[in-house]
């Protein structure tokens, strides 16, 4: 894994359990992708507070692509977002 440079996983149905909550070992493997100098990512529909109520502990540590796609977070720092300007929603709604 010497070229990965980043893991991203979607949440529900792929990182999270049936039961809705992160893997009982995720911490570990987390750590370890750390250790290995690879980011790791979620990337989902849902807004950040779903996604910082899912993983509180993690949410200072990963990055996550919210909003589908609308807000990029990194390490608790917004560094991007794409919004739908003002006009064009207005034009929407």
């Amino acid at each position: 894994m010497q070229n990965v440079k980043l893991i991203a996983s979607d949440m529900d149905q792929t990182l999270l359990t049936s039961a809705g909550i992160l893997p009982p070992h995720f911490d570990r493997y987390l750590h370890r992708l750390g250790e290995a100098g690879i980011e790791f990512a979620v990337a989902s529909g849902r807004p950040l507070y779903t996604l910082q109520e899912t993983s509180p502990h993690f949410s200072d540590r990963i990055s996550m692509v919210c909003d589908n796609g609308g807000l990029v977070y990194s390490h608790g720092q917004l560094i991007g977002k794409s919004l739908i300007p003002e006009e064009k929603y207005r034009e929407i709604v």
